[in-house]
């Protein structure tokens, strides 16, 4: 099993509010927060289902349909046997006064996994 670094990390099973969908889901959420120095230079596995990694060797597809890559921010939807996990990566860039870019150190990742049924939103969570 593959351990990453981390500084938190939260998970809850059941009922949770989507961030994507804005609803309350069922099936699992997991929010980390670690940064670039825990990690390493050498130690960012992949969080996609490209050919070759452990999620396309398990079975997971990605989708374009939820993919989505900005700067700081990315989306990955990943598809198996009707399941369906968004994997959102943040690390937030900006320009400094000399009009470098910067990466902020910290990264924040959140996986979202529904088994498709959608309820309401959980009382003590805001959803849109």
């Amino acid at each position: 099993m593959l351990v990453v670094p981390h500084e938190s990390i939260f998970q809850q099973d059941g009922l949770y509010a989507s961030q994507k969908f804005g609803t309350g889901v069922t099936g699992c959420l997991v929010a980390m927060v670690t940064s670039d120095v825990l990690l390493g230079t050498d130690f960012y596995p992949s969080l996609t289902a490209a050919p070759g990694t452990p999620f396309h060797r398990a079975g997971w597809r990605s989708t374009r349909k939820y993919t989505v890559d900005d700067p700081g921010t990315n989306l990955v939807g990943l598809e198996r046997d009707g399941n369906l996990c968004l994997v959102y990566l943040e690390q937030p860039v900006y320009v400094d006064d000399l009009g470098c870019i910067v990466q902020h150190e910290h990264v924040t990742a959140r996986v979202e996994c529904m088994d498709g049924s959608q309820g309401e939103c959980p009382v003590e969570m805001e959803c849109e």
